[in-house]
């Protein structure tokens, strides 16, 4: 047999050309793994390399998140903490600067702090924050695109939240009648008062504009794609509709007669649409337990349409308890003497809602939405892995108790029901 012969690339190589293109070989070779060592030991020294890191004290001014891995904000200037260019630019007190979760200048051991949402950029917070100078080498802005920040944020942190000043101006105190204790709540008008007052000390815009402002959007943003936020609860309508299908669920599940003259808690109820499609479909006794009052007075004012409804149907208008529902003794109390609690996007309280109906063996149906991953750092599952995504936080709730049971509705948005019922054996 012959030998195979060699490709006809290595047969046209001289001898010399050949020992050429080793030592190419082996000096690419090297390159690779210097690149790779540099890149494993220290992949951000070439950005710190090259571009200058300073920290400033500024206030929000403007912000736009844009999601899990982007977010603008206009900051007004106060003190410069640290060596920087912004002191060449005295005439524009105010920049422009983006969080940018996948870009190398973001510290990821913060990520924690990435402003997912709008309300994580508050107006009026006093904020740190260590920016890089845009990589581009000029501060002038791209021709190609003119709204690009000059700045990238390395990491921050918030020294004073005006929302705090605001909820404390907005405490409103509530007696309700049908309830023997007095509680604190937040009149929704007086607190979103604040927060304008907050805006327009930075934002110069003429009333005329003012109604307008839901649905325009800032001009330096116009070139983003904005994709719908992952968190938003969607319209009045969806809302609505989201709470009809809901009780008819409840009631389909449990049975009319189980919800009929009873006491249900709707957690975090909001404008009580939940408790007003039970009453209206079952008759129960609804009381809802949120601290925003709504209208301009000390007691909770429904959609007048809604009572209406019920007062036709001779129902009974839901019960308004102006307080925050956290695992305490006097919440374990209401869902003690309650036959039922439920929740429909109940965010932060989510998981205070299931472990009050597990303490207390009261049933209980939740619909979760938001995680809220950098609010509870400490939720982990059976393998240890944080808890960050929607389905994670399914399963971690799920986890509780062998006896939740999890269904799916055929409305937008989050619509994953858990539903506790001690009364159910293990194997359904």
């Amino acid at each position: 047999q012959h030998p195979r012969p060699q490709s006809w690339k290595a047969a046209a190589l001289s001898h010399n050309q050949q020992s050429q293109a080793n030592l190419l070989l082996t000096s690419l070779s090297t390159w690779c793994s210097i690149m790779t060592v540099d890149k494993e030991c220290s992949i951000e020294t070439p950005l710190q390399n090259k571009l200058p890191l300073f920290k400033i004290k500024a206030i929000i001014v403007r912000r736009r998140s844009m999601g899990k891995n982007l977010a603008f904000a206009h900051v007004k200037v106060i003190e410069e903490l640290a060596s920087s260019e912004i002191g060449t630019e005295k005439n524009e007190s105010t920049i422009q600067v983006a969080f940018r979760r996948q870009s190398a200048a973001w510290d990821s051991s913060f990520d924690n702090t990435f402003p997912t949402k709008n309300s994580q950029l508050p107006y009026g917070a006093i904020i740190i924050l260590h920016l890089f100078s845009n990589h581009t080498g000029s501060h002038q802005q791209s021709e190609s695109n003119p709204t690009t920040p000059k700045y990238e944020v390395n990491k921050w942190s918030i020294l004073m939240d005006p929302r705090i000043d605001a909820v404390d101006y907005a405490k409103t105190p509530q007696i309700n009648n049908a309830v023997d204790t007095q509680h604190e709540g937040i009149s929704c008008s007086k607190y979103f008062k604040a927060r304008m007052d907050e805006y327009m000390k930075y934002n110069d815009i003429p009333k005329s504009n003012h109604a307008k402002l839901p649905k325009q959007q800032p001009k330096e943003f116009d070139t983003i794609n904005q994709n719908q936020d992952a968190a938003s609860h969607g319209d009045k309508k969806h809302k609505a509709l989201r709470a009809k299908m809901f009780a008819s669920f409840l009631i389909d599940l449990f049975g009319r007669e189980f919800f009929q003259g009873v006491d249900v808690l709707d957690i975090a109820g909001g404008k009580g649409q939940l408790s007003f499609e039970l009453s209206l479909q079952s008759q129960s006794l609804c009381t809802i337990i949120d601290p925003l009052i709504r209208g301009k007075g000390n007691t909770q004012q429904y959609n007048s349409r809604d009572v209406k409804r019920i007062q036709k149907a001779n129902g009974i208008v839901p019960k308004h308890i102006a307080k925050r529902f956290v695992l305490s003794n006097e919440c374990l109390d209401l869902v003690g003497k309650s036959k039922f609690i439920v929740g429909l996007h109940p965010d932060e309280c989510t998981e205070d809602i299931l472990d009050a109906a597990l303490e207390t063996n009261t049933p209980a149906a939740i619909i979760p939405c938001c995680v809220f991953a950098s609010l509870f750092p400490g939720r982990k599952l059976e393998n240890g892995e944080a808890v960050c995504s929607y389905d994670q936080f399914i399963d971690y709730l799920m986890k509780k108790d062998d006896r939740i049971k999890k269904y799916s509705l055929s409305f937008e948005g989050k619509n994953q029901v858990l539903v506790f019922d001690p009364s159910s054996n293990n194997s359904g």
